[in-house]
């Protein structure tokens, strides 16, 4: 192995490299011979080396990272979703301190573990749930993959870094935030449709009786649906979803997203009057609902009329002013899912395999997962109505006639 004398010569270092068949070198600076040292013992092994004088910048890798990413973008090996959320990962990222200066200008070279682990970690929680900063720290991976890849770096400084690195030295307490269904109750969503406009009503009805996401909802179509003979025929066939950042229709996320929902009468017997009642226009694409030109009829009417339309008009223009005039609280479509497996859960006292089937989701754990405190009460509720009729059962048919 190279070593570095211990004494200088004429304020020249030397290197013992003789084992290595090199000689005794000699620099000018202790800088440069302990870079020959690493230099020459990585190539002895086959490694890379990269002088520390000229190490790049975590800027200009994260720039080469996203170079990358759009070549996968192109040939379409990830969304256009996931490459905008590695663009937003990158710039965060790059923007973050680093002891007084940006994590951009960085050298690779003074990248450590430890400070990433104290100083960037550190950061990303304070900014993001811990939800969001695994997946920053994912890209910020990929980042440190790719430049060890185009051989900047050797190793990869983040590979062994994890969330929990946080939470252990710091001893933050991540508290898990539940949404507030206070006020997914049968009287306020009534209140909801006697007081939706016609243009979202049956968007609001449909979401509510379906449990059908937003991007499901959609890029519905009226041959997912099949309305039978009776009126308790009807069959909604969810298998695909609206992308919204790709602006393209494809399949659910997930293969469990493909499901069937039964219609309920009343649903089937309105979704039936509401495809009767398109226009051509409205109906070119057969999109269950469309846009449509009611509203800023004369500047848009070719190009909105029938197309797929932005749920996010339908949050901001139909659901909230609804919520508004009804005098309720203002309540999510995500919040008309839930309200959907609440009824599943306390109406029609469904399994916790016919809920995950019903909402779509992965598997039977998630389902447990979301709405661990809804299921826990229906099993409460059943034993006390268990017990009170064993305590009560003294009373029974006690009155004569």
């Amino acid at each position: 192995m190279p070593k570095l004398r211990s004494k200088q010569n004429r304020k020249r270092f030397v290197v013992d490299a003789r084992d290595l068949g090199a000689g005794e070198p000699t620099f000018a600076t202790k800088q440069e011979a302990l870079a020959y040292i690493e230099k020459a013992t990585h190539d002895s092994y086959d490694g890379v080396f990269v002088d520390p004088s000229k190490s790049l910048q975590f800027g200009f890798c994260c720039d080469r990272y996203i170079d990358r990413q759009e070549e996968r973008w192109r040939d379409k090996m990830i969304g256009k979703g996931e490459f905008d959320n590695r663009v937003r990962s990158c710039d965060y990222l790059k923007e973050l301190d680093w002891n007084g200066k940006k994590f951009s200008d960085v050298k690779l070279s003074d990248i450590r573990l430890g400070l990433l682990r104290d100083v960037i970690l550190k950061q990303m929680q304070k900014d993001f749930s811990k939800k969001t900063c695994k997946n920053i720290l994912t890209h910020l991976k990929g980042v440190f993959r790719e430049a060890k890849f185009q051989d900047y770096i050797r190793e990869n400084p983040a590979s062994e870094l994890t969330i929990e690195d946080v939470k252990n030295s710091y001893d933050v307490t991540h508290t898990t935030k539940y949404e507030d269904i206070t006020n997914l109750t049968h009287e306020n969503i009534a209140k909801l449709l006697a007081h939706a406009d016609d243009k979202y009503y049956l968007i609001i009805k449909t979401c509510a009786m379906t449990g059908l996401r937003s991007s499901e909802q959609v890029a519905l179509t009226w041959d997912q649906i099949t309305f039978g003979d009776n009126e308790d025929a009807g069959r909604l066939f969810v298998d695909k979803a609206y992308k919204r950042a790709e602006r393209v229709v494809g399949k659910p996320k997930t293969d469990a997203g493909i499901r069937t929902i039964s219609l309920p009468a009343d649903l089937r017997k309105e979704l039936m009057e509401h495809k009767l009642s398109q226009s051509p226009e409205e109906a070119k694409n057969n999109l269950v609902f469309p846009t449509t030109w009611k509203t800023n009829k004369k500047q848009h009417s070719d190009l909105l009329e029938g197309n797929l339309a932005d749920y996010g008009n339908w949050r901001k223009r139909g659901l909230y002013p609804t919520c508004d005039r009804a005098g309720i609280p203002r309540i999510s479509f995500r919040l008309l899912r839930h309200y959907f497996a609440s009824i599943l859960i306390f109406d029609l006292d469904a399994s916790e395999a016919q809920i995950t089937e019903e909402m779509g989701h992965t598997d039977i754990s998630f389902t447990k997962k979301q709405y661990a405190t809804w299921i826990a009460r229906r099993k409460r509720d059943e034993d006390m109505a268990a017990k009170k009729g064993k305590a009560f059962n003294h009373l029974a048919n006690v009155r004569r006639l």
